[in-house]
């Protein structure tokens, strides 16, 4: 938890506020961390003047608003999402328990933004101010545990686009349908977003070339990417450099495997190539990565 913290707010501190693309909201971090509680609490009530997410990582907590009981524990997925100004308190009768909160300024920067955060409230108050993360958002959050846990190796621009891609994932679930059909964004595009990692991964030991895929479908590149962006906040190229940057990770952790072997076994023309790449994600280059390994 305490590398967590620590790690998580150092990137808060720095990281400006961002605009997803579509939205028109401008969304900043007040604060992202874990708090632990040892035995049995209660937390008056009280309101907040930011969004307020919270989940747990261990035991289970309850809240009470508008007069109803809201439960989240570590196994259920829930996440508590609450507007700002809305009167709640939360108790726990676990003996230990964990819990993750995110504090969130959302500020409207068009009138397609103030309908998305009415939107937003309503979706909230009609389902009790809570959801369930899907298996993307828990992937996400994943993510951001392994890269915290880096210590002095974590890299700053990973952390930014995984925290922003979270959020990106979960306020897109409620933004306003306009139009177009529903399967066609939830079915056709998610398929070929499935397809796009499947490539990704079959590709992953040579460099990312776009035309592989704007030749398939027949798209744009321009078009591939806002797809794609719309499940997973990031860039088609974005998302393959981060998987080829696990493997590369993976590789350099098996001591047997030179720092040349994994550059040519991940397709990077010299090893002095594969050491700007690296260095560009982790700001250490690859030996100094695998020192840092052989220090645990």
């Amino acid at each position: 938890m305490e590398s967590f913290n620590q790690t998580i707010s150092e990137i808060i501190n720095a990281m400006p506020p961002f605009r997803p693309e579509g939205i028109e909201v401008e969304i900043r971090i007040s604060v992202f961390y874990d708090a632990v509680h040892s035995g049995k609490v209660e937390i008056p009530e009280h309101e907040h003047p930011f969004y307020e997410m919270a989940w747990m990582i261990q035991g289970e907590m309850n809240y009470l608003v508008d007069g109803v009981k809201i439960s989240n524990n570590a196994e259920n997925r829930q996440v508590f999402f609450l507007p700002a100004g809305k009167l709640h308190r939360r108790y726990s009768q676990s003996e230990n328990s964990c819990i993750r909160s995110m504090e969130l300024s959302l500020t409207p920067t068009g009138p397609n933004g103030v309908m998305f955060l009415k939107n937003l409230n309503d979706i909230l108050e009609k389902n009790h101010y809570r959801f369930t993360l899907s298996q993307t958002q828990f992937n996400l959050i994943r993510m951001i545990e392994t890269e915290c846990r880096r210590k002095k190796c974590f890299s700053r621009l990973v952390l930014e686009y995984e925290i922003s891609a979270l959020l990106f994932d979960i306020l897109q679930n409620f933004q306003p349908l306009s139009g177009g059909s529903t399967d066609e964004r939830s079915g056709t595009h998610r398929e070929i977003t499935h397809y796009i990692q499947m490539r990704i991964e079959d590709l992953v030991n040579r460099t990312f070339e776009m035309d592989v895929l704007t030749s398939q479908f027949n798209f744009s590149a321009r078009h591939l990417n806002r797809i794609f962006r719309a499940e997973y906040g990031m860039s088609i190229r974005r998302y393959a450099d981060l998987r080829r940057l696990a493997h590369a990770e993976r590789l350099l952790g098996d001591p047997a495997n030179t720092v040349a072997d994994v550059a040519a076994a991940l397709g990077f023309s010299s090893p002095s190539h594969f050491i700007v790449f690296f260095k560009k994600y982790r700001n250490v280059t690859p030996a100094h990565y695998r020192d840092h390994l052989s220090l645990k």
